[in-house]
């Protein structure tokens, strides 16, 4: 919550006004609001997770290191795995699932992505944006004989060039879906694409977009959220990231205390909700 609340504001100033702003200062608000939403949501769900297992009850993990896939549809079986196995079980399996032809199968898919987009809300942001994920899907429904990695199993077991080259294609196919989910029109999403677009043609600099929002955050957030990608990182093959138990009681309770003063410090203390309280 920390990290997603100091993030906020960059994300905010850009996307509520993007034609001030050039497709370098663009293209880092739509990274950080990557962030800013996981951060949001996983802590929504870590909560909730946490408060039920205080009353005896063991909710399904929500997110696995989603931001580690190698592939769209791998990130989809990561990320908000509630929603996901929701939409499976009631709108995918009823249509046939996988057990028809490729054809109908890529139907199915398209059409559970597309009601996902719905769900999230009646515009053409959600509906391309529903579009785009299972267009990222559609080529594992094609490939015959290809691995699909689960919720389950460990992100990027084995590391290498060609790993980490796929884990960056598949972070930048999922921030350009974001575009659509967080600007607030179709035309602002559009004018953010073309001028990212023209980014990666004319790099550009970045001054502007940190400047205004450096009286409402703090660069320390940037730190915050290095540490966070490599605790999960490191942590990968946990299901939850500070889960020391080769750690003695003392120095467990020790990194404890220190995160919890910590978080005490950085927390932004406004009136803010959870992204996905709109929903």
């Amino acid at each position: 919550m920390v990290v997603a609340d100091n993030l906020a504001p960059m994300v905010d100033v850009a996307f509520s006004n993007p034609a001030t702003y050039n497709g370098a200062e663009l293209a880092l608000a739509t990274v950080l609001f990557a962030f800013q939403i996981y951060c949001d949501f996983s802590a929504y769900s870590d909560i909730a997770a946490g408060t039920a297992r205080l009353l005896g009850f063991e909710l399904m993990r929500n997110f696995a290191c989603p931001y580690f896939s190698q592939s769209p549809g791998e990130f989809w079986r990561r990320w908000h795995i509630s929603l996901s196995t929701w939409f499976k079980d009631y709108v995918y399996f009823p249509l046939g699932g996988a057990r028809v032809s490729t054809t109908r199968n890529v139907f199915n898919i398209m059409v559970t992505f597309l009601l996902s987009g719905l769900w999230h809300g009646a515009s053409w942001n959600f509906i391309i944006w529903g579009a785009m994920s299972g267009l990222g899907v559609v080529p594992e429904i094609i490939r015959p004989g290809h691995t699909r990695r689960t919720a389950a199993q460990m992100p990027a077991a084995e590391v290498n060039a060609t790993t980490l080259l796929r884990i960056g294609a598949t972070f930048s196919i999922v921030c350009l879906g974001w575009v659509f989910f967080r600007a607030n029109t179709l035309g602002d999403a559009m004018l953010i694409l073309k001028r990212i677009i023209g980014f990666v043609a004319y790099p550009q600099p970045l001054g502007g977009l940190l400047s205004k929002a450096h009286n409402r955050t703090d660069g320390r957030v940037f730190i915050a959220v290095a540490f966070l990608v490599f605790m999960e990182w490191r942590s990968r093959g946990h299901q939850h990231p500070l889960q020391f138990q080769h750690w003695s009681a003392a120095m467990r309770w020790s990194a404890y205390t220190v995160l919890f003063w910590v978080v005490l410090y950085l927390g932004s203390y406004g009136s803010s909700q959870f992204i996905y309280f709109q929903f």
